[in-house]
Parts: C-alpha cells; sequence; structure tokens
C-alpha cells in the first residue's frame, strides 16, 4: 500500500533517506499497529482495489512519512495529497483505459471483508517501470518499534547491472513513494 510519493532518487540522496527513517522513528515510536480492513472494492478504469479502511487509523503513518519527505528531502507533501490519499490495494491493472461498468457488474461493491494488521513500514527504492515490481528495500521496522522506517519508491529508466547508486549524481530517476507493510 503506497502511503505517499516521496521523490526521485535525483532528489533524495541514501543520506537523506536514513535521515528520512530516523524522523519517521521518532514520530511512530508511539504508534499502535494500525488494525484495518480489507474488502470493498474501488474500481478505476485502469485498475481495481481493495480499499482499506478505516483511514483515520493510517492518519499516523501518512502525516509520519509525509512529514519526514517534507523536513528531510524538503519535498511538499501538500493538504491536498494528504487529504486526497485513498489507502488501497491494487489487486488488477489494465494496460488501457475501460469501462468498468462490466467488471464492476460482475464483480459487485466488495468481496468477504477480511482484517488485516498493519505493523511495518518499510523504505524501499523503485527500479525501472513502476509495474516491474523491482523495489530495493532500504529500511524497514514494526510501528511502535525502536526503529520505524519510510518506503520510499524510486523509478530509474533501466535496470543496472551493478551496485545501484542513489542521489543526485543519478540520471533517469524518476519517482519515489511511501508504502505500509502487511
Amino acid at each position: 500500500m503506497t502511503t505517499c510519493i516521496a521523490g526521485s532518487t535525483t532528489e533524495i540522496s541514501r543520506d537523506q533517506m536514513r535521515a528520512m527513517l530516523s524522523h519517521a522513528q521518532e514520530a511512530l515510536h508511539g504508534a499502535a499497529p494500525a488494525e484495518v480492513t480489507v474488502g470493498r472494492i474501488l474500481y478505476h478504469p485502469e485498475a481495481i482495489m481493495l480499499a482499506v479502511e478505516p483511514r483515520e487509523t493510517l492518519l499516523p503513518v501518512l502525516n509520519a512519512v509525509a512529514d519526514a519527505t517534507e523536513e528531510i528531502a524538503h519535498l511538499e507533501v501538500s493538504e491536498n495529497r494528504r487529504s486526497a490519499w485513498t489507502p488501497h490495494t491494487t489487486v488488477a491493472y489494465s494496460v488501457s483505459e475501460q469501462d468498468v461498468e462490466p467488471i464492476a457488474a460482475a464483480l459487485g461493491p466488495s468481496v468477504q471483508p477480511r482484517s488485516i494488521l498493519i505493523d511495518t513500514v518499510t523504505l524501499i527504492v523503485q527500479w525501472g517501470p513502476e509495474r516491474t515490481w523491482d523495489w530495493e528495500p532500504i529500511g524497514q521496522s514494526t510501528l511502535g518499534g525502536d526503529r520505524t522506517a519510510v518506503c520510499a519508491c524510486a523509478t530509474n529508466v533501466g535496470r543496472p547491472t551493478t551496485q545501484r547508486p542513489v542521489g543526485p549524481q543519478e540520471p533517469g530517476a524518476s519517482r519515489a513513494s511511501l508504502q505500509n507493510g502487511v
């Protein structure tokens, strides 16, 4: 579940990522794991998703990772982005826009609800196109633990065959986001 797009690896260095982890650790140290439910289906012309609810339970995580992004990487996470955030997990993508009506009619408004516990936040770098899921974990921890991490996905054109440098020297990197683990 993506929490917040942080920025590009051309904008966020490894040192800044470590500082973001430390900042989020302090903010989330007292946060309890989030008890949420998935079941309600969200439809989009290019995706089918399950809503992660209630949203309010996840706001401490959103605010911690967004604040870390702003304060350490100096990249704004606007109030509009924060208020528009819809926690979800995507279960299917389409390579083109299509009418959601036939899909919605076939699947209905929900699947059997399942309760889950969100207890981990992970900092990752995403290499290559978004849907290749080539993620490099940078740091991870449980909420309320001694260490907490932010998840940053950064996209890079092509996959390097050697150590993957991240930072201002890296051309072609294009995005970062913050994720929660389930």
